[in-house]
């Protein structure tokens, strides 16, 4: 039912925060030296870089559109959104390649706890 879909999309999006967070927290690793140059952000969430938040929200949204909702076209256009958005991180200079593909390996366990867990 609707109700269970958006909730399970909701847990993982609360969930990813707080992995992502966690392993900030863990890792700590420093942005790229150009990202400190060009970017100035009127709020800073945090310092570190491993692994992207952005790049592993939309890769779990993307995945739990392209497995959960059973609408190939819709998860195959969220997937390119995703793939656009970890490749503008680093474009940016706000990660490094391998925080973004971090980034899509914590979505791929996110969305395992996701339809695992909360059945």
């Amino acid at each position: 039912n609707m109700f269970n879909l958006f909730f399970n999309l909701f847990c993982g999006c609360i969930l990813d925060v707080v992995l992502v967070g966690a392993m900030k927290a863990a890792i700590r690793r420093q942005r790229p030296p150009y990202a400190k140059k060009k970017y100035k952000t009127a709020i800073k969430i945090d310092s570190w870089s491993m692994p992207s938040g952005h790049s592993s929200r939309s890769v779990f949204v993307a995945f739990f559109a392209l497995f959960t909702l059973g609408r190939p076209a819709v998860g195959f256009l969220a997937l390119v959104w995703s793939a656009c958005t970890a490749l503008s991180r680093v474009a940016m200079g706000r990660h490094y390649i391998s925080d973004v593909l971090v980034g899509a390996v914590v979505a791929g366990i996110n969305l395992w706890v996701v339809q695992n867990m909360l059945q």
